[in-house]
């Protein structure tokens, strides 16, 4: 698969970032704050608010100005209203080169598996098929561990939760090929179907946020 280049896609996904001393070392500690208003997610589970808006009770003030975020009925007196902007971000480093390149080298080793086991199926060998679902498994299992060590912008972070859903569902279906293998079970294969499709679906869309 040819290398591509991202779409820039807006996201409200805010990565605030900073930097303390702990036992004589420099630790960076990350908090999410999903939709922008100042307050981290951590805090809006907290308070009760909805980490995804800035106006929980929609009274026209962010929660983190409002004295009583989730009731609209009580006056929030002069808080800053929606139309102020947008709080100062943290600029930090991201890892969007390193994961385009690892991202577009994992779907190659997974589309040779997927090839693979498909040849397998067509010439009806079931340890074949057990070969390759094991690698298949393997090679997804493996992605998935590794794809959490890479921070990505707002920018490439829709082709990131894609292609994870992606890496589950192939996991999934090689899952249920192996159990196939053993059980003969129609319900196996139907969930082997199931899998797959999904697994296509979450690739053509990844496949889509790339020109």
């Amino acid at each position: 698969m040819k290398a591509k280049k991202l779409i820039v896609v807006p996201l409200l996904a805010i990565l605030l970032v900073s930097t303390f001393a702990c036992g004589g070392t420099n630790e960076t500690v990350v908090a999410v704050d999903s939709d922008g208003d100042g307050w981290t997610d951590v805090q809006e589970q907290n308070a009760g608010t909805d980490p995804y808006s800035v106006d929980t009770d929609g009274d026209g003030y962010w929660d983190m100005q409002d004295p009583n975020p989730l009731d609209s009925n009580i006056p929030p007196g002069e808080p800053t209203p929606l139309s102020s902007p947008t709080p100062t971000r943290t600029p930090k480093n991201y890892d969007d080169a390193a994961f385009t390149s690892w991202a577009i080298e994992t779907m190659d080793v997974l589309s040779v598996d997927a090839e693979m086991l498909t040849y397998a199926f067509e010439v009806a060998d079931l340890g074949l098929i057990s070969m390759w679902a094991d690698v298949r498994w393997l090679d997804a299992d493996n992605a998935l561990d590794e794809i959490g060590r890479y921070d990505v912008s707002g920018e490439l972070l829709p082709f990131k939760i894609e292609f994870t859903l992606y890496l589950q569902d192939a996991k999934e279906a090689s899952h249920y090929t192996q159990r196939w293998v053993e059980t003969g079970a129609n319900s196996d294969l139907n969930m082997i179907n199931y899998y797959q499709d999904s697994a296509i679906m979450h690739i053509e869309q990844a496949a889509d946020l790339l020109p």
